[in-house]
């Protein structure tokens, strides 16, 4: 008897692949909050910066054929996903804003989700997830990509980004060719809407030197070389786009030389961007939706 009785209490119980044992359930609360927190948006009208040349001037979108509105480049930008969103919310809603907005909504709520069940597969922590999901809905840093219709790129790239990371761990738990296959083709629908979708490779190798469980314990490193082809096979359309949105941004006049500015102003400068973030990361005050270059 006390042997069935201990078989018992140790016999694992029948996991379920529904979300409520994902870690799923705790997303719930950031994304009705998101939605809640970014309602006001729903009001807004377009602006003229930007907003003119993606939609209400945009003559590609409103006159043009469909395939003129998603693969007509824009200001040097080639993003047809994001093009072909905007030109989704004008067949649905024509000029109205909120049509517009509420779909910028939608696609940050979707990242909300993602955020939260990728720190939960990164960690396998829900509370980690939760809180990861609420810092990502409700920080202040994101108000500009999310209110702003021009900026819809920014949402679409995330998303497809964060999906295929979350693809991308699966396939190294599993080595299934299906979740390698999903985790390229979001990492291209990512490229084709924003082009800082090139950094993702990085992002990958990480996951192979840092397998999911283990990032909270950075001396725990493994190497393993075969694995990493991959994500160098991912390099080559990263440097594809890359050499693309370059000379495109070059034909526009958008890449240039700063006038009285040596090599170490410049370094200095992209110092200055990266910490500039981090710190607006940890202490959102004074945002503005322009930055000048910092006095040197």
């Amino acid at each position: 008897m006390n042997r069935k009785l201990t078989q018992k209490s140790v016999s694992p119980q029948k996991k379920s692949a529904s979300w409520l044992d994902s870690g799923s359930f705790y997303l719930f609360i950031p994304v009705i909050l998101s939605f809640i927190l970014y309602l006001p948006a729903l009001q807004n009208g377009f602006v003229n910066w930007d907003d003119n040349l993606y939609v209400y001037e945009n003559k590609a979108l409103l006159q043009g054929t469909w395939k003129e509105a998603v693969f007509q480049p824009i200001q040097g930008n080639y993003h047809p996903i994001t093009q072909a969103s905007l030109w989704v919310d004008y067949q649905m809603g024509k000029l109205t804003p909120m049509t517009f907005h509420l779909s910028a909504v939608m696609w940050h709520c979707l990242a909300v989700v993602l955020s939260g069940l990728l720190a939960f597969r990164v960690s396998g922590s829900k509370p980690l997830a939760f809180f990861m999901a609420m810092g990502f809905g409700l920080h202040p840093l994101h108000v500009e990509s999310v209110a702003w219709v021009s900026s819809r790129k920014d949402l679409i790239y995330t998303v497809a980004t964060m999906g295929s990371l979350l693809f991308w761990i699966r396939y190294l738990e599993k080595t299934s060719w299906i979740q390698l296959s999903l985790c390229f083709l979001l990492f291209l629908v990512a490229l084709l809407s924003k082009p800082m979708a090139v950094i993702l490779p990085l992002l990958m190798a990480l996951f192979i030197l840092y397998p999911a469980g283990t990032w909270l314990n950075p001396f725990q490193v493994r190497i393993h070389w075969q694995r990493l082809m991959i994500p160098a096979l991912f390099l080559i359309p990263s440097a594809l786009f890359s050499f693309l949105t370059y000379t495109a941004q070059f034909s526009i006049g958008a890449v240039r030389d700063i006038p009285d500015l040596g090599l170490w102003d410049n370094i200095q400068i992209a110092c200055y961007g990266f910490w500039f973030y981090w710190i607006k990361a940890l202490l959102p005050v004074g945002l503005s939706a322009f930055y000048p270059y910092p006095v040197l």
